[in-house]
């Protein structure tokens, strides 16, 4: 968005309001993931941005004989109480190293949520760790890499685990 004003020496001084810089994390329950939070929040704390955390609670398969004893409803409760606490746990650590952030918790699987996120919001980046052999983040790292790569129009990030604290503080 551009703003114009003309001052009374007919000068024309042109200010350039850019967006917001948004990082978005994928949250999983992955060992990975923390260095890919703290590299986001470095990059996002220099560019004036924030960092969206996402995290994608597939539901559980429901099979009528789940529903009869309930045992789909505590599932479903067990997974949003746990997704809760880590979302809570990183945000904490977000607002140390960036102060900006934004939490969204989604009933969906990340091939549904996705697309939808990055229609409603003006993401400029998705970082996501690099997985390490049988990890958690394996199958959304396949997922951007592969099927997502062909949906979506902007850049996927992958941080190495192996990436130490003074190494990202260098690259950001």
């Amino acid at each position: 968005m551009t703003e114009t004003s003309i001052s009374t020496s007919s000068t024309v001084v042109a200010t350039t309001t850019e967006p917001e810089r948004i990082f978005l994390v994928i949250v999983d329950a992955s060992e990975e993931l923390e260095r890919a939070l703290y590299f986001a929040c470095r990059r996002s704390r220099r560019v004036g941005g924030r960092v969206t955390l996402l995290y994608c609670m597939k539901e559980p398969e429901s099979g009528h004989f789940l529903q009869f004893l309930g045992i789909n409803e505590r599932l479903e409760q067990e997974t949003r109480e746990t997704a809760e606490k880590l979302l809570y746990d990183l945000a904490e650590k977000t607002y140390q190293w960036s102060k900006k952030h934004a939490i969204v918790l989604i009933d969906e699987d990340l091939k549904t949520a996705l697309p939808r996120l990055l229609e409603q919001e003006e993401i400029s980046i998705i970082i996501q760790p690099m997985p390490v052999k049988d990890s958690v983040a394996s199958s959304w790292a396949s997922y951007l890499l592969e099927e997502g790569a062909a949906q979506m129009h902007i850049p996927v990030t992958m941080i190495p685990a192996t990436m130490t604290i003074d190494e990202i503080n260098k690259l950001t």
